[in-house]
């Protein structure tokens, strides 16, 4: 008979490898993903956005887990995201632990709530109004700063003007970009 190294009156080895305690989910992913998830290994919980358009109530993630680990549900299995949804990780030793994944539409909303040219509000404001026109005082010659607050943590590129004392328009033009926070809707 063969016999494991360290083998004793029947015990068997003594060089067995450890399991894994390990029950973390390591990735989380879905169509419609803005972004990465964020993992949270110590509250167990994973947070992700998708775009305004995704429907959360039969999603099928693509989900990875520690090595040697299980999940339940399965991955690419259909669930409802509407609500927060619990995933129960089991490591290779048998632990396990509860996942909570919270999945939400992110806003598809590109508008500002303000535009302000040196520290002011733009006269007659309006998140639906894209193009102004700030008569600057005679004899500037230093480009002003703009300064915007988007809706719905969208996003904004500001490029300021080149030279406002030319004659071209281009150039003394300011342009603002703001996209929405899902990244599918932009307006200048």
């Amino acid at each position: 008979e063969v016999y494991p190294k360290d083998f004793i009156g029947g015990l068997g080895s003594h060089n067995q490898p450890m399991l894994s305690a390990e029950a973390n989910i390591t990735g989380f992913d879905v169509t419609g993903q803005v972004g990465d998830e964020t993992i949270n290994t110590t509250a167990f919980t994973v947070n992700l956005g998708v775009t305004s358009a995704t429907v959360l109530t039969a999603l099928e993630p693509t989900i990875t887990v520690s090595a040697g680990a299980t999940i339940n549900p399965l991955s690419g299995v259909a669930q409802d995201f509407s609500t927060n949804k619990v995933y129960t990780v089991t490591a290779e030793g048998g632990n396990s632990q509860n996942w909570t994944v919270t999945i939400i539409n992110y806003s598809n909303v590109a508008t500002l709530s303000d535009l302000k040219v040196d520290g002011t509000t733009v006269t007659d404001f309006l998140s639906t109004t894209y193009d102004y026109i700030v008569e600057l005082p005679y004899g500037t010659t230093v480009t002003p700063t703009v300064t915007v607050t988007e809706n719905s943590n969208g996003t904004s590129v500001i490029v300021p003007a080149t030279d406002i004392t030319s004659s071209t328009a281009a150039d003394r033009t300011t342009t603002v970009t703001v996209t929405s926070q899902d990244g599918t809707v932009t307006q200048d």
